[in-house]
């Protein structure tokens, strides 16, 4: 047991390394306006990731399970199986809208994500959503400015494990139109998943 607390420790510090650095500021990103929870809920394959990610490193077959908690926070179940030894790991946390980015927008689609990491505590991130259709695709961003530099993150989930192409295509228009498909990214594994 103390052996995947060290682990969960090590995975965490390495998901904070993982962010690719930039220059300057974050750049400035429209969100989804008019962002419907009841909507984007449900189960989201990964299809593509910033690199590196130390936390997914070896994994494969990656997915976000949303649901909507009484609080009116999302519950955010994350999988991924260890392509070397077939073991699923999984890590429960929530979501909810950033008061400081959203005020009293109630539509507002800049989230903070939270997970309880043993030892360490809870750990926040942000979740921005830059375009869904809430069927096919969804474009998600984070980036966190420091000094002189940002750490940014980019994800593309998808309704399927492997998507066409025109929803591909479409994800990639909307990167390219915020101007952070120069941000690497690499596919992920849905092959021979459960």
């Amino acid at each position: 047991m103390k052996m995947f607390y060290l682990i969960l420790i090590i995975s965490f510090i390495g998901s904070n390394l993982a962010q690719t650095p930039g220059f300057g500021s974050c750049p400035s990103v429209k969100t989804v306006s008019s962002f419907d929870p009841s909507k984007y809920v449900g189960l989201w394959y990964e299809n593509r990731r910033s690199i590196p990610n130390f936390f997914e490193l070896g994994g494969k077959c990656v997915t976000a399970n949303y649901s909507a908690n009484n609080d009116r926070t999302i519950k955010v179940v994350n999988r991924k199986i260890s392509w070397l030894t077939g073991t699923e790991s999984v890590i429960v946390g929530s979501a909810y809208a950033d008061s400081l980015q959203c005020g009293n927008d109630t539509g507002c689609s800049k989230l903070i994500v939270e997970f309880p990491i043993p030892i360490v505590g809870n750990v926040q991130g942000t979740y921005w959503i830059l375009d869904t259709d809430y069927t096919s695709y969804s474009v998600v961003w984070s980036c966190t400015d420091f000094l002189f530099h940002h750490l940014k993150y980019l994800w593309l989930l998808t309704r399927e494990p492997k998507p066409i192409q025109s929803v591909l295509d479409k994800a990639d228009a909307i990167m390219e139109q915020y101007g952070i498909a120069d941000t690497p990214t690499m596919a992920t594994n849905q092959d021979d998943c459960p």
